[in-house]
């Protein structure tokens, strides 16, 4: 669909649908990386132009979390099985539909596709917590399977099979509602389209794992899996940056607020406190707003030079 644009639709007469090569024109190729788009709409002060989400860590760092977290599970997938066969899990039996051969390997088929019902949980913590809290929440919750899968102990292995389902339903929430609310949809499906390639492209890494567990750890999964835990540990230096840089960004709106409303305010009541002649004003009034019309007088008879000295300080 990237080479070769949707195919024309059939008219009414029954001619076949031809493909439209648009990606050999020149006038295919957007100007500007932030005409990426399909949406065609005025860019929304809310959110950063694309090229400016392209350069900033509150981009790369989730890409970042959300290809460690992403790896864990592709790891977890390709692994698994040989896991409980190590452990113990094999046929019993010549019926191949029978649940006791390979038992724990059908169960862990059997929760995989069970994670919907973790649904109400994800959901009431997106509504009332943080996304800093959901992604701290999520990144405990993998490091704690990423441990058990080291652990030989077959029985262990179900509640892997429950964790498993709940952490891939909280990365995928977290992940798009993210990028939604942070970038705005104009650009959602390049941004969420690059995010995946980066998070597949650093899954191939996996394979080397499987190697090493393999041929150097002679069949054990256990070094590599703490290898993945450090992965995932590593992997929340992204909420912990992101809310200090949200802070420092609210920090600095709320200074700006205040000083237009000291200039406006302060102005507006500087006016009222003028008089003709000269005279000093005494603060008699308990209102703020009027001691500082009354230090504007004092200072210098400058109420100008006051709100500067107001702004550096």
């Amino acid at each position: 669909s990237f080479f070769v644009q949707p195919w024309r639709a059939w008219n009414a007469l029954g001619s076949h649908a031809e493909l439209d090569v648009n990606l050999l024109r020149a006038s295919w190729w957007p100007s500007s990386i932030n005409m990426l788009t399909a949406i065609k709409r005025k860019n929304s002060a809310k959110f950063p132009p694309l090229n400016e989400v392209l350069k900033s860590f509150v981009f790369w760092g989730e890409c970042f979390w959300f290809s460690s977290q992403l790896f864990l599970l592709t790891y977890y997938l390709s692994t698994i099985n040989q896991i409980l066969f190590a452990l113990g899990d094999a046929r019993v039996n010549a019926d191949v539909d029978s649940f006791a051969n390979n038992m724990f390997t059908r169960a862990g088929v059997f929760f995989n596709g069970l994670g919907f019902l973790w649904s109400p949980i994800v959901g009431y913590s997106m509504k009332t917590r943080s996304i800093y809290f959901r992604i701290y929440v999520e990144i405990i919750m993998a490091l704690v399977m990423a441990i058990m899968l080291t652990i030989p102990i077959i029985e262990v292995q179900v509640v892997v099979f429950l964790l498993q389902a709940l952490v891939r339903l909280q990365v995928f929430s977290n992940h798009f509602s993210y990028i939604g609310e942070r970038f705005g949809f104009r650009h959602f499906g390049l941004l969420n389209g690059l995010s995946s390639l980066v998070a597949g492209s650093f899954g191939l890494l996996g394979y080397l794992l499987q190697i090493y567990s393999l041929f150097v750890a002679k069949g054990a999964y256990s070094m590599s899996y703490f290898m993945v835990a450090g992965l995932v540990v590593s992997s929340s230096i992204f909420p912990f940056i992101l809310k200090k840089k949200d802070q420092a960004a609210m920090e600095k709106e709320k200074r700006r607020e205040g000083r237009e409303s000291i200039k406006v305010n302060g102005g507006e009541l500087g006016k009222q406190f003028k008089q003709s002649d000269g005279e000093e004003t005494n603060p008699t009034s308990d209102s703020f707003d009027e001691f500082l019309c009354y230090l504007s007088r004092v200072r210098d008879n400058s109420y100008e030079s006051f709100l500067d000295f107001l702004y550096r300080e």
